[in-house]
C-alpha cells in the first residue's frame, strides 16, 4: 500500500518536523524509491520477483512519478496540498468502504 505508507510519512514531516508539502512530498518520494529498492533486492536474492509483471509497473510508476514532479514543480506547495487533501480524503474514503461494505 505505497499510497498510505507515502501519506502518513508527508503527515509525519509536515505535521511534526514542520516540512511545506513540496518538500515533504519530495522527501518521502526519495524515502520510498529506497524501500523499494531494499525490498527488490531482497526478493532477487530469494528468487521472488516476477518481472513480468513488476517491470512494466516500474515504468508506469517512474512515469506517473516524472509526470508528478513536473506538475508539483509547476505547481508549487498550494497545488501540492489540493492535491494531498484529495488524495487524504478518496483514502479516507476507501478505507471506510473496505470497512463497511466488504
Amino acid at each position: 500500500m505505497p499510497l498510505a505508507k507515502s501519506t502518513f510519512l508527508i503527515f509525519l514531516l509536515v505535521g511534526v518536523l514542520g516540512y511545506p508539502f513540496l518538500k515533504a512530498s519530495a522527501t518521502a518520494k526519495i524515502v520510498n524509491v529506497g524501500t523499494n529498492l531494499a525490498a527488490m533486492l531482497t526478493f532477487q536474492f530469494s528468487g521472488h520477483i516476477w518481472w513480468q509483471i513488476g517491470l512494466p509497473l516500474a515504468i508506469a510508476n517512474v512515469t506517473g512519478a516524472l509526470i508528478g514532479s513536473a506538475l508539483a514543480i509547476k505547481g508549487g506547495s498550494i497545488w501540492i496540498r489540493k492535491i494531498f487533501l484529495l488524495v487524504v480524503c478518496c483514502l479516507i474514503l476507501k478505507l471506510g468502504y473496505s470497512f463497511f461494505i466488504s
